[in-house]
């Protein structure tokens, strides 16, 4: 059974498609709780929470370290052009999915730890481009801060074919260098827009100051970009590490309920125990067994929280993702997530009617 949850876009499946994102026919081409020129600020204490904070947008957020995880995201839209910016306290596992037709561009501000977009990085003055539509991965590191906007895709193809004389060519996954200093202004420049539709002068509701921001925020974009050269220094070595890791998750999501060993990953991926603890040493700081017992805590946390769950108490759901020691398992799940598992239930949204989401 699946669905859409009104104004925010995502997608929901029962029982274990929950856990994957459903490609969407269409999206929205304005903000669809119309906010045009209204600042919207979430703060979150909870990595679900934080993963549908942002309109429009299909995500599921895996928080990889233990601790009281902290999410604060700042957005407002401009006549179809969605602005924000986000930041996360402890490191991700991100699948997202923006509308189709669209193309997101994401800025990262944090210059301390990069973090990657598939098995490419996105290192300091660099920025990422992803079209609409199609599932990507983001891994992030701990206190990551990420500026983005979201826009048509056939408008960005139209501007820089007008100012730049060809049409961005955008591949499925690209990361350009755009240069330090015009980072510093790009990014001033949106933090600035971003203050003036909060400090409810009303400046931004009146259509002519939005539409003549919207002009300067795309002006400014392709002047960003301007010259940008592509990131191609991508090691085979990494991409195949990471590539082992999304394929790691999958194979544990996709056995929802199956126990999983050491032995049956290595054989499905065909590596030995022994690259398998290098690779997510290298890739995550955390070993094999550490990664599969947080991706399965993160899914139980979902169940707890989704009000179209299946699973009605803390033991079903631990159980469907194969936790038999209840008592360990709810160690391990206030160890990572700061909370126990029954609080989480506690918090589950009510829903008149399950059947309501199909």
């Amino acid at each position: 059974m699946t669905g859409v949850l009104p104004g925010l876009g995502w997608s929901v499946a029962e029982p274990a498609g929950m856990h994957h994102l459903v490609r969407l026919a269409q999206g929205p081409q304005r903000d669809s709780l119309g906010r045009d020129g209204q600042l919207h600020i979430e703060r979150s204490s909870d990595v679900c929470q934080q993963a549908r904070s942002i309109t429009a947008w299909q995500q599921l957020y895996d928080q990889l370290k233990p601790g009281q995880f902290q999410g604060y995201l700042a957005e407002t839209w401009l006549d179809g052009v969605q602005c924000f910016e986000e930041h996360t306290s402890h490191a991700l596992r991100q699948s997202c999915m923006v509308w189709p037709g669209s193309v997101w561009v994401g800025i990262p501000t944090s210059s301390e730890h990069f973090a990657r977009i598939g098995t490419t990085s996105i290192e300091a003055d660099t920025v990422a481009i992803r079209r609409g539509g199609l599932e990507f991965e983001l891994g992030t590191p701990d206190d990551f801060q990420i500026m983005g906007l979201v826009l048509a895709q056939s408008e960005l193809e139209s501007y820089t074919t007008i100012l730049q004389g060809e049409s961005l060519p955008l591949d499925n996954t690209m990361v350009l260098h755009v240069g330090s200093e015009r980072m510093r202004k790009f990014t001033h420049f949106m933090r600035a827009m971003l203050q003036v539709a909060g400090n409810g002068s009303g400046q931004l509701l009146e259509q002519v100051c939005r539409k003549q921001l919207r002009h300067e925020l795309l002006d400014g974009f392709i002047g960003l970009i301007d010259d940008a050269k592509p990131n191609r220094q991508t090691i085979r070595r990494v991409d195949s590490a990471w590539q082992a890791v999304a394929k790691t998750r999958e194979f544990v999501l996709d056995r929802a309920g199956e126990p999983i060993s050491i032995v049956e990953l290595c054989e499905y991926l065909g590596i030995s125990r022994r690259t398998l603890q290098n690779i997510f040493h290298q890739t995550l700081d955390i070993c094999p067994l550490a990664y599969l017992k947080a991706i399965r805590l993160n899914a139980v946390r979902r169940e707890l929280l989704a009000p179209y769950s299946q699973y009605d108490s803390v033991q079903q759901a631990a159980a469907a993702m194969g936790f038999w020691h209840m008592s360990q398992f709810s160690q391990d799940f206030k160890k990572l997530f700061g909370e126990l598992p029954s609080a989480a239930l506690a918090r589950r949204a009510p829903l008149a009617r399950r059947s309501s989401v199909s």
